[in-house]
């Protein structure tokens, strides 16, 4: 009898392999590994012959039935057809082009791991739209150094990221039969050489600090945008830190109680806030009608933090700073400026929210809030020194949104 989509579906996985007729030579070939592939059996110059077409669902029936038909006249002219599906494999193999193979590497591989749906992201923003039109065997080293010398210029270790992916995809194809020899991959540049050093002077952070005032109109910045900028360099939390902060994080004492689920290092932070911080996050609430601060204009949640480094990239010249500068960057000038005043590098460390090393990191369990508390005052205090705020600021009591 014929085979149908219904009956290959039931065909039963067995300890050893099996062969189940269709028409005219054509069989399904069913692997204890459950893989099904058809199977032509034909006679050429007299000589029987076995030769495997494709494997099913991939190729359906209908398709199997006509190659089956073009194989069999093939065979009748004296030719084996052999010959000319081997051709047609390599030309197909040849022609994959890098979109194909991570659509493969996704369907194999990529879709099964934890992270995976990320690195797909990535290859979809950096890769592809550079050299995905190209045939993986004909990728050469010097097209992997320019896409990476590309994303480089967003950070090393997006960069780095990008070329381990990227190294992956071609272990990938090697192993698939894609390409027969592996690809001699540039070396990842030494995060020790390029860790960024960037620390805004006092001219700059005044003129910073000028330019995110809501009432600056000359500065086309969301208003959004130029209060979470306002929030890092006021408490030196990590941008996606500060994009993510929700209502219900804040309490009726004034503290920022960041859970650990949304902290680098999985350990939860309490920061008592300033009130210039309680000041703005009064200015963002007047725009947010959600349960994020700082919410996006465009949806109900946060802000994305790339909106963050795009505004800062696009308007630090027109702040009057000459040297492009990141939102992490002033993450780091705060640390620099706490040091500068003489607070405690522990206390420095853990307003940082980094873990403290060694022994110290192991039995100090200390939370230190009343240091944090007074360490981020004395910041406030010398930031509106430097940028000649008005000591006379309104009282504000605070209240965690409901």
């Amino acid at each position: 009898m014929a085979l149908t989509n219904i009956s290959i579906e039931n065909l039963p996985i067995r300890k050893s392999r099996y062969e189940r007729a269709d028409i005219q030579g054509l069989c399904l070939r069913v692997a204890p590994s459950g893989r099904k592939a058809w199977s032509l059996r034909y006679t050429v110059q007299g000589e029987r012959k076995k030769l495997i077409i494709g494997d099913w669902p991939d190729m359906s029936i209908q398709s199997a039935r006509d190659l089956a038909d073009k194989y069999r006249a093939i065979a009748r002219n004296g030719r084996d057809p052999a010959v000319d599906h081997k051709t047609a494999k390599d030309a197909l193999r040849d022609g994959l082009t890098l979109a194909a193979a991570v659509n493969e590497f996704w369907e194999e591989e990529l879709s099964a791991r934890k992270g995976g749906a990320e690195t797909l992201r990535m290859f979809n923003k950096d890769v592809v739209p550079r050299i995905g039109w190209m045939p993986m065997k004909e990728i050469k080293r010097r097209d992997v150094v320019l896409v990476v010398d590309a994303v480089r210029k967003r950070g090393y270790v997006i960069a780095n990221r990008t070329l381990g992916a990227i190294s992956r995809l071609f272990t990938f194809a090697l192993d698939r039969g894609i390409i027969d020899e592996p690809l001699a991959m540039p070396k990842k540049k030494s995060e020790k050489d390029r860790t960024r050093k960037r620390v805004l002077s006092d001219g700059e952070i005044k003129l910073f600090w000028a330019a995110m005032d809501e009432s600056n109109g000359e500065i086309d910045i969301y208003r959004q945008t130029k209060l979470a900028l306002k929030m890092i360099l006021l408490t030196g939390q990590r941008p996606g830190e500060v994009v993510g902060m929700r209502f219900d994080e804040l309490d009726n004492m004034g503290n920022w109680n960041i859970p650990g689920t949304r902290m680098k290092n999985k350990e939860a932070q309490a920061l008592p806030l300033p009130p210039l911080a309680h000041e703005i996050i009064e200015s963002a609430r007047q725009l947010s009608d959600g349960e994020y601060v700082f919410q996006s204009s465009q949806s109900d949640g946060p802000l994305f933090r790339n909106a963050l480094a795009r505004a800062v990239k696009r308007h630090h010249k027109q702040m009057g700073i000459i040297d492009p500068f990141t939102p992490h960057d002033l993450r780091r000038t705060v640390r620099t400026k706490l040091a500068e005043i003489g607070v405690d590098d522990i206390v420095a460390e853990k307003v940082m929210s980094h873990k403290l090393q060694g022994v110290l990191g192991v039995y100090n369990r200390h939370p230190y809030l009343d240091e944090k508390r007074l360490a981020l005052s004395r910041w406030e205090a010398h930031l509106k020194q430097i940028t000649g705020m008005s000591e006379i600021h309104r009282n504000v009591i605070f209240l965690a949104k409901k």
